[in-house]
């Protein structure tokens, strides 16, 4: 009788903590894939390859969004991200791409880049959905985070 009454009070319990630390495992694991994206970001300013939007040599402009192949920043964000199942990853170099002094053309100018990684993590317990869902009532809540690093300039690395 005793277990009738506590057993599904405990049952709530282990599922809302299993949500919660799903919800945690997903903020973490975006902060650890932004802050491992910006740290390749800022180490290769040069790598014109990793501010190519496409396979065409249009470079990637502030709100553009992370290019699939080809890409270290992208990688470093997809290698980090743990065992989420997709990240959206955006670039956003401070200056013009090629701005900087001795910057070559598709290269991040002397300045900042900013990188923001985001992901939507599901809420299965449908009694929790308007107190932890992005949206009243939605299905699963948005953990995003963005990280800005400062890029050496191009006059300091030679070009490298």
């Amino acid at each position: 009788m005793e277990l009738a009454l506590i057993g599904p009070l405990l049952l709530v319990l282990i599922v809302g903590g299993a949500q919660v630390g799903a919800l945690v495992y997903g903020g973490i694991s975006v902060a650890t894939a932004a802050q491992e994206a910006a740290r390749v970001a800022s180490e290769q300013p040069i790598n014109s390859g990793a501010y190519i939007a496409s396979g065409t040599s249009s470079a990637v402009g502030p709100g553009a969004t992370c290019p699939p192949a080809n890409n270290h920043v992208c990688a470093a964000a997809a290698q980090a991200k743990g065992l989420l199942n997709s990240v959206s990853t955006t670039i956003a170099p401070g200056t013009t791409p090629g701005a900087g002094t001795g910057c070559p053309p598709q290269s991040v100018g002397d300045g900042y880049i900013t990188v923001t990684v985001a992901v939507n993590v599901p809420i299965f317990i449908p009694i929790l959905n308007n107190v932890l869902a992005s949206t009243p009532g939605g299905s699963y809540r948005t953990m995003s985070d963005t990280v800005t690093v400062r890029v050496e300039p191009c006059t300091l690395t030679n070009g490298s």
